[in-house]
């Protein structure tokens, strides 16, 4: 019996149990239809736990047909993610209609200990962006993505501060921590960045401010994001069209 095994360097387990509906139980049906020894055929493991999944729907997935196919494997080890974002990554396989809708949440938040539960709610959707965008389920990143910036844009509507720098902070460790091609949740954050600028007196200063015509971050952690503001800021000079796409992570923040 063979296994493969693939990782993600950014990903870190973390328990959001108050904030999330990515967490199971082994009473909860959706669990045992996964681990389920009559149809099963492959083993998945992750998070210090192996179920038994089914060859023919995991399919669905690049990886996962690549590993149980092509390469006739018959386990899989799943490293650095946390349990509740490979259920929802497997929910997503098992049921395509399931929409991942975390934004809802963050609305109904307690006040009590607020900052830890929008914390590892942003988290969590952030792990599951990375966790589609390595695993190639375009639409499950696209939601993610959907609800990273939902999240944020009820917080402008709040007007919470506190929220909005958390998802800034996750946005920017992604891609600080990670090497993306896409730079689409990036340019929305950046766009959402300078649309907030625009209406509001008391813009960010503590995280980036304009210098001589310029957007500067007041620290490195900002570099990635204020890149980004330079690019998109209709009052910047524009980017020449032929300047293309990066071609390696070398060049990737100067075009």
């Amino acid at each position: 019996m063979t296994s493969a095994t693939l990782g993600f360097q950014h990903a870190k387990n973390f328990n959001i149990a108050k904030v999330s509906t990515g967490e199971e139980s082994e009473e909860d049906p959706s669990v045992l239809r996964f681990n389920d020894s009559i149809f099963a055929d492959v083993t998945l493991h992750f998070d210090d736990i192996s179920m038994l999944y089914d060859k023919q729907i995991l399919n669905a997935c690049p990886i996962f047909f690549q590993a149980f196919n092509e390469q006739k494997h018959t386990e899989f080890t799943i490293e650095k993610y946390s349990k509740n974002a490979v259920m929802t990554l497997l929910s997503h396989i098992y049921d395509n209609g399931l929409k991942f809708d975390q934004s809802i949440v963050y609305s109904k938040l307690s006040n009590e200990d607020l900052f830890p539960q929008t914390w590892n709610l942003v988290r969590h959707c952030a792990e599951v962006f990375c966790l589609a965008d390595e695993y190639q389920l375009p639409v499950l990143r696209s939601q993610a993505q959907a609800n990273i910036m939902s999240i944020r844009r009820r917080a402008m509507q709040l007007k919470d501060n506190l929220v909005i720098t958390i998802v800034n902070s996750k946005i920017t460790d992604i891609y600080n921590d990670n090497w993306f091609l896409d730079m689409g949740i990036l340019d929305e954050l950046a766009t959402q960045c300078l649309e907030y600028e625009c209406v509001k007196e008391d813009d960010h200063h503590w995280m980036y401010r304009k210098i001589d015509g310029e957007w500067v971050a007041v620290f490195e952690e900002w570099e990635r994001l204020v890149k980004r503001l330079n690019v998109l800021d209709p009052g910047m000079t524009p980017i020449p069209m032929d300047r293309g796409q990066p071609k390696s992570e070398a060049d990737r923040w100067t075009w």
